[in-house]
Order: structure tokens, then C-alpha cells, then sequence
């Protein structure tokens, strides 16, 4: 059975590794060779960015994880507004 744990700033570089490694698998082959790292490494999956995201009280990664593995997470965007929609509340799966 697939269980949801809620990440905490201390799981940072464990989601860091997680994402990159998804990522990877999944989209890389969309990328020219080697025109993915910026992505990886400065933009999406930086560590910085990941520590920032988990200390934003905006938003909440939860990791899917089975039997003591990790199996993929998921980013939530509290609060997230939708433009034309600005008085309905929402959140975002990023």
C-alpha cells in the first residue's frame, strides 16, 4: 500500500536526489546532451530552492512511499490563485 509522508527541511536533499533522479528518467530524453543541468542544477532541483520551498508555509511536498521506498512525491502550491479565478480558492499540484 502506497502511504503520503508530508517532507520537512531536514528530507531536502533526500527530495533533491528523489526529484533529480525522476526527472531524469522521465524527461531527458526532451533535452539536447547536457542541456538539461541548468534545469536540474540551477532552476528546478537546485538544493537551495528545494530548502526554500520546504520552509515556505505555502507549500508541501509529500513523498509516495511503500514499503520503506520511495516511490515519487508531489509538490502543492497552498493558496495558489488561477488568473480570471482570483476569488476561488485553490491549490496548485506542481
Amino acid at each position: 500500500m502506497i502511504t503520503y509522508i508530508k517532507a520537512t527541511v531536514s528530507d531536502a536533499a533526500l527530495l533533491t536526489e528523489l526529484s533529480r533522479a525522476i526527472y531524469k528518467e522521465h524527461y531527458l530524453h526532451l533535452w539536447h546532451p547536457g542541456g538539461a543541468a541548468w534545469y536540474m542544477d540551477e532552476y528546478a532541483y537546485a538544493g537551495h530552492k528545494i530548502k526554500n520551498d520546504l520552509i515556505d508555509p505555502g507549500i508541501e511536498y509529500l513523498f509516495a512511499v511503500e514499503k520503506d521506498v520511495y516511490l515519487g512525491y508531489m509538490k502543492l502550491v497552498l493558496n495558489a490563485t488561477l488568473p480570471g479565478y482570483e476569488s476561488i480558492d485553490a491549490l496548485e499540484v506542481e
